[in-house]
């Protein structure tokens, strides 16, 4: 191809990145219609930036294409790519966002140009990704190959057909005539392609191209311009193209005030901003720290999760959970917790997880009416703007405006340690999630592990129980809830070290760890119990190093200053814990003034009078003795309660910057710290600066926000003139004269106008209250209280303003809202308040109930669009002529009114009304005239199409009505939490159901009248089953479900793998797909696995889906399906039948209920659980229980690990009937065994015979891993024509640099058929019973592919058979290692085991006690 239609718009950074695209240009021809641009970047209508390598017009299509220059072997699938040993983000998703932008903006361009007819001259815009390194190896599955390319003759080595063969590919669809393509080459022009460049922000340097963008912003890499290793993430706030001044300024002001909140948290693994930037082109920006080896969770994972023990994926989720709880204690939730939002780094064998995105949730006002992070780019349409779609799949049923938000991070919580422990996401679609939170009230461990103990699954089913009311409530209760459950399967933490213990160890003899509390930059906060005062609660605030004792020792010094005060912190004693310089202080309480506030917003009148007074008072202590703390703020005020029945009160706590010196003004919080310090002539810090932080805190406790000076809430008050914004509509009516001048002189600009002494500030709190006992409002009306019905204002009900203040805290406003609020939440509200306004409630809520009744419709401030209020709408807007009749087609069409499926024919409709069955199409077309006529219908119909598309393009084009229906009702989300109920669930998918039919029977008009068919339907009998963009897809899903049937159908009780339904499901489609076209050879890319089993599913006629994936007969036995659902399970659990029903149902979701005893027995009896009722305990135990194991996921105490001379408590050498005893538990109970056998100088392979004996004696199957990989790199040198010799040659000692890393990839090559082979023969559902011996692993070791036998190993793994290791033990060498390098166990005392020599072996078919 010539200049004149090849265009580059800048040179190429890389030299062999020039060469791909020289490869490109030199294939390409230099005829009509064929046009290229190379290296541009462009600007999508949302104000986005995205760079893209090439984009080639062809024959019929318009090709974007990503160049990448990899070498080496690639692994993975769809969305995740393997290569030299790591996990990445599949380029071609990037690529496909790229070519569904410039689609939109091509189209958007010529729309203004030429009309909507106009837009069907843009070619279809279809992304490629060309690999065009000479040594790149494409192992993906077929599948994933689709639109992937490689070099030009060179398919047999690289796996990949050459580019030339799609760019020069005949046209399937109409050709391009060179009128179009110079329409489009003048698009291109129009459009203003700009070069690819680097960007100077601020103090940092953009070289790159973005990393990830949403609806609203796009992220950047970057790095600093003075220190090129200091790597930061830049997330840009954008505005849209056209966007006002107004909007642009408010959008500054916005993310300038959200940097300011955020900044000032302090917290390792608190990812928080450490610059703002702004870009005239890119727009403002926040700038957070990334260092170049933080991974993304779930890439991390990939790559790691088979090396990753039970007891470290707990740390991981403790740690996660730790950090999120310092965030609450500091007022900020994050409302999207979900695996991109945490990124591992690592630190020698320590995991430290960076929570990150804090700007996605803010701090959230303390309001809950207005419970939203300033930034969230909230829809002004009737749907709501929505996270990311793999987000989605994380967050709460409830949405993003909860009353309680708190309670959305709880969730995150569980939904990620469901992710961590299962190695899986909880759905692949966000109406998956909600079915099966309704199903299960949780995400459910024991679908995707059998194995599970009863306590960790219900952690994480109360942590993502749907309805927050019944969810574990704060993060305090999750740390608690993890600790037992990791004491339940680990067994008590041992270890001296404070700072690497956990929950459970013992700490001198004399401290029981309970919880991390929180970590600072030199110390760390842990809870425990002390034996010395009756296990009463303590805090040991830990130095981390020398530097951080001394500032401890300090510490000490001013709480000795301050002891018997009640409202301060006391210290009890100095000591040394672990070696290390340790704080033992006084418990200041569960929860901080900021969680409070983050819960109750503004306080009420008695929890504010009284918490204020205790602040006061401490501040009174701290004049008088001659101290200033510095850093008074929510986070250090503790809400301590000494009883259940006694008042809570604040505690003031963390002295650490007590001694920092007067002349430092900068030291402390924003906005705590005395912002008019260093002007003026106050050169040092005061007790002025003391009182006023004190009186922000008050300021927030009276109003639920911070104060602020003048009219621009993000402004600094030392650059304005103005004083302290206050007016009385801020406070509780009945107070607000006394605050505003209370607070007009606290928080003056002029220190001298503020009170002179903590004293004097605190008779002037207490005096606004004193004028509020002598208001005779206060005493409350009974007449009042007699007359109100549940519209009744409560300040119009009888009520007192305390007992008022108090509900305005949980925004009940009504005496109908009282009665509708949850009984357990008024209590624990009104514990918090004085005895006499906690009597008053009670006493008017019981007269109310008693003549009212309960549950009075609560009012909600909800701004998204609910299936009822959506369905209310559409009915809304029906009326006119006849609209009696056109009103009742519509309640029967939206399920309103019951009796008709919500794709029944025209006729079914027009009989359901009593009308002629040609009246139905005129109902129809009559109720659309309808809708079209408003604009908010309109709106909300063209909404839910745009849902079917979004959910067609991502399963490949094709989707089954289910789906979308599930979908639907799941964006559109239900009054109340999903429901357990199944016919609240059937209303609610037949609603949804309703919904999607008006929507398409709309778009079908709008077909109509453009002509154009946008998208293809099909009936099965008389119902909507399918809806796809082309005819061929339709084929290929209908055959795919086809082969579903006749899988499940061979056997009614199998359950098949879901790798292996992928495989002969995409095979089936495949077929279809080409059976229905003029090409034989036609290809497309099939839904990815899970979604391609669920489409066939959902129109099969006898398969159904597994909670994990898998594929069975709709008619599967209950017998069969309680065995598959509890093989696996400790021998020492207990299971109620209500259990045991649950943990059947999460693994099959569609079989009917299993019954309950005594029916339960009798399908219990035809398995071979060997299960039976104990009666004394109401619960079903096995009949031959044994103690926990350390073996497999029910581990409790593991066993100590041999020293070196043999010697130890393990379970190991000493004994040999202990030794059988092992050997027996793992064969039962298909545990992992690491055999080390220790090899005297004699008798160098004595591990290879002692496994040998194992698989003979035990009937077991031997696997010699390094022959096995030999046999497979011969097959490979065969295949490849490689000599023998040159790979031989490359494994000498002197091999050349090159050669080395040639066998390297020769080894990656067949690892992954090693792994496979291993996989099922362990997993499989044809797997033996027998143990799987494994020996000479040394391989692995010295390659890097240990992680093959962590996946065996996995504590969690649901294996079919044990599996024995045989390690030789050599001098110097003694554990669970290969050529020095560990195997990661789940459990290392318990999976590891010395082989005592000379022990008699018992056969596995000998019965003689043991086994």
């Amino acid at each position: 191809m010539k200049d004149d239609r090849w265009v580059q718009i800048a040179e190429s950074q890389f030299a062999h990145e020039q060469e791909g695209l020289d490869l490109v240009k030199q294939a390409l021809p230099d005829a009509a219609p064929y046009r290229a641009w190379a290296n541009f970047e462009f600007r999508d209508s949302r104000g986005r930036w995205h760079e893209v390598d090439l984009l080639v017009l062809a024959r019929d299509t318009l090709f974007l294409i990503e160049l990448k220059h990899y070498r080496g072997v690639l692994t993975g699938n769809d969305h995740l790519w393997k290569r030299n040993g790591r996990t990445e983000d599949s380029p071609l998703l990037l690529a496909r966002r790229k070519a569904q932008y410039f689609a939109s903006l091509l189209k958007d361009s010529i729309r203004q140009r030429g009309g909507h007819d106009a837009v069907r001259r843009i070619p279809y815009v279809q992304e490629l990704v060309f690999l065009h390194h000479n040594e790149f190896v494409c192992d993906l599955p077929p599948n994933s190959r689709i639109n992937l390319y490689g070099l030009d003759g060179h398919q047999k080595t690289s796996g990949l057909p050459g580019i030339s063969e799609r760019l020069l590919a005949a046209p399937r669809h109409e050709p391009i005539p060179e009128r179009d393509s110079q329409l489009i080459a003048g698009l291109m022009k129009a459009i203003g392609l700009a070069p690819r460049r680097q960007r100077e922000v601020g103090s940092w340097i953009i070289d790159e191209q973005p990393l990830a963008d949403g609806d609203g912003w796009q992220d950047w890499p970057a790095f600093h311009h003075v220190d090129a290793e200091r790597h930061a993430r830049i997330r840009f706030y954008l505005t849209k193209q056209g966007a006002s001044s107004a909007d642009k300024h408010a959008r500054q002001r916005a993310v300038t005030a959200e940097y300011h909140l955020l900044h000032r948290l302090r917290y390792d693994g608190l990812q928080v901003p450490e610059d703002i930037v702004d870009e005239p082109e890119l727009g403002i920006g926040l700038v957070f720290p990334q260092p170049k080896g933080d991974t993304p969770l779930d890439l991390w994972l990939a790559d790691n999760k088979g090396k990753l023990s039970l007891e470290r994926q707990l740390d991981l989720i403790g740690r996660i959970a730790d950090i999120v709880h310092y965030a609450h204690r500091s007022r900020v939730v994050h409302r999207t917790l979900n695996p991109r939002a945490v990124a591992i780094r690592e630190r020698g064998s320590h995991l430290l997880p960076q929570v990150t995105d804090w700007d996605s949730a803010g701090v959230l006002p303390a309001n809950p009416d207005t419970a939203v992070s300033r930034l969230s780019p909230g829809s002004l349409s009737l749907m709501a703007a929505s996270p990311s779609d793999s987000a989605l799949l994380f967050s709460a049923p409830e949405g993003q405006r909860p009353t309680d938000p708190g309670r959305i991070d709880i969730f995150g919580l569980g939904a990620l340690s469901f992710f961590i422990l299962s190695g899986q996401s909880p759905a692949t679609e966000r109406g998956e999630l909600m079915d099966r939170l309704r199903r299960d009230r949780g995400l459910d461990l024991a679908a995707e592990m059998p194995q599970v103990r009863t306590s960790l699954r219900q952690l994480v089913l109360d942590a993502t129980n749907p309805s927050p009311a019944d969810r574990i409530p704060d993060v305090a209760t999750f740390l608690d809830r993890l600790a037992a459950v990791r004491e339940d399967l680990l067994g008590k933490a041992t270890g001296t070290d404070p700072l690497e213990a956990g929950p459970g160890a013992e700490l001198e003899g004399r401290f029981i760890y309970k919880q991390r509390l929180g970590a600072g930059s030199t110390a760390v906060g842990i809870l425990v119990t002390d034996k010395q005062v009756g296990d009463a609660e303590r805090v040991l605030k830990v130095a981390k190093d020398s530097e951080a004792a001394e500032r401890l020792h300090a510490e000490a010094q001013v709480l000795g200053k301050l002891e018997n005060e009640d409202r301060i912190v006391t210290l009890y004693d100095r000591l040394e814990v672990g070696g290390r310089t340790a704080l033992l202080l006084r418990y200041a309480g569960r929860t901080t003034l900021a969680e409070e506030l983050n819960n109750r917003g503004r306080l009420s009148i008695d929890v504010l009078e009284r918490w204020g007074v205790d602040l006061l008072t401490a501040l009174v202590a701290l004049e008088r003795a001659g101290i200033t703390h510095r850093d008074i703020k929510p986070s250090n005020l503790g809400v301590y309660q000494s009883s259940s029945r006694a008042d809570t009160h604040l505690t003031m706590f963390d002295f650490s910057m007590a001694g920092v010196e007067a002349k430092n003004v900068e030291a402390g919080t924003p906005p705590y710290l005395d912002p008019f310090l260093g002007i003026g002539g106050r050169r040092q810090y005061d007790t002025a600066a003391e009182r006023y932080g004190a009186a922000v805190v008050l300021f927030e406790m009276a109003t639920g926000e911070r104060p602020w000076y003048g009219a621009d809430q993000g402004a600094h008050p030392a650059t304005i003139d103005d004083d302290v914004t206050l007016r009385p509509d801020m406070f509780e009516p009945t107070l607000a004269t006394g605050l505003v001048g209370f607070f007009g002189s606290a928080l003056s600009r002029n220190a001298t106008a503020r009170p002179d002494t903590a004293e004097d500030m605190l008779r002037e709190w207490r005096a606004v209250f004193t004028s509020l006992q002598t208001q005779a409002s206060d005493q409350g009306d009974v007449a009042a209280a007699e007359k109100a019905d549940a519209a009744t204002a409560l300040t119009a009900a009888g009520l007192s303003a305390r007992a008022t203040s108090a509900l305005a805290t949980v925004q009940v406003t009504t005496v109908g809202e009282l009665l509708a609020l949850d009984s357990t939440r008024l209590n624990r509200l009104v514990a918090r308040e004085a005895k006499d306004t906690r009597k008053e409630i009670t006493t008017r809520y019981r007269a109310w109930t008693k003549r009212l009744g309960k549950d009075q419709k609560r009012a909600t401030g909800d701004a998204l669009m609910g299936l009822d209020d959506a369905t209310a709408l559409l009915l809304s807007a029906v009326s006119g002529a006849r609209s009696s009749t056109r009103k009742d087609a519509a309640e029967l069409l939206l399920g309103i009114t019951p009796g008709l499926d919500a794709f029944a024919s025209s006729t079914e409709l027009a009989a359901a009304v009593g009308k002629a069955s040609q009246r139905g199409p005129q109902l129809i077309k009559e109720l659309q005239d309808d809708w079209a006529q408003r604009q908010d219908t309109r709106e909300l119909l063209d909404a839910v199409s745009e849902i079917t598309r979004q959910v067609l393009s991502d399963f490949g084009g094709v989707a089954a009505i289910e789906t979308l229906t599930a979908e639907i009702r799941a964006r559109l989300p239900e009054a109340a939490a999903p429901s357990s109920d199944r016919y609240a669930r059937d209303r609610a998918d037949r609603t949804a159901g309703g919904l999607l039919r008006v929507a398409l029977e709309r778009l079908s008009e709008h077909e109509t009248a453009s002509g154009t068919k946008e998208f293809v339907r099909r009936r099965h009998g008389r119902r909507l089953a399918l809806v796809a963009t082309d005819e061929l897809l339709l084929a290929a899903a209908e055959a795919a479900a086809k082969r579903a049937d006749e899988m499940v159908s061979v056997e009614q009780d199998v359950v098949i793998p879901p790798g292996t339904a992928a495989r002969e499901l995409g095979a089936a489609y495949l077929a279809g797909y080409r059976s229905g076209s003029d090409d034989p050879s036609a290809t497309t890319k099939a839904p990815t696995e899970g979604r391609l089993i669920r489409l066939a599913a959902a129109i099969s006629k006898h398969a159904a889906v597994s909670g994990r994936g898998e594929l069975h007969n709709r008619d599967i036995a209950p017998a069969a399906a309680i065995q598959v659902a509890l093989t696996g399970l400790a021998q020492s659990e207990s299971l109620s039948p209500s259990q045991i029903r649950r943990r059947v149902s999460a693994r099959f979701p569609e079989l009917d209920r299993v019954p309950a005893p005594p029916h339960l027995d009798t399908y219990l009896m035809q398995t071979t659980l060997d299960l039976e009722w104990d009666s004394a305990a109401a619960a079903y135990r096995f009949r031959h229980a044994q103690p926990q194991s350390a073996t497999t996921m029910h581990t409790r105490k593991p066993s100590t690990v041999p020293t070196s001379n043999g010697q130890g408590t393990a379970a190991a050498s000493h004994d040999a009937a202990d030794q059988r005893a092992l050997l027996k538990r793992s064969l039962d109970e298909r545990g992992f065994l690491a055999i080390g056998v220790p090899i005297p100088p004699d008798r160098p392979g004595l591990h290879t015979r002692v496994a040998r004996d194992l698989a003979d004696t035990y009937g077991g199957e031997l696997v010699d891993v390094t022959t096995r990989l030999i046999d497979a790199m011969r097959d490979l040198a065969e295949q490849q024509g490689i000599s023998w010799d040159l790979i031989r040659g490359a494994d000498a000692a002197d091999a050349s640099p090159l050669d080395a890393r040639g066998l390297r990839a020769v080894i990656d090559r067949v690892v992954p058929q090693l792994s496979k082979q291993l996989h099922d023969a362990v997993f499989g559902e044809d797997a033996s019973t027998m143990p799987l011996v494994v020996t000479e692993v040394s391989p692995l070791a010295r390659y890097d592919h240990l992680d093959v036998l962590a996946k065996l190993s996995d504590l969690a793994a649901p294996r079919r058979r044990p599996v024995w290791g045989g390690l030789p033990q050599l001098r110097g060498q003694v554990g669970a290692l290969v050529d020095r390098k560990p195997i990661q166990l789940g459990s290392p005392g318990g999976q590891f085991v010395v082989w005592r020599a000379g022990a008699d072996l018992v056969s596995a078919r000998a019965n003689e006690g043991v086994l």
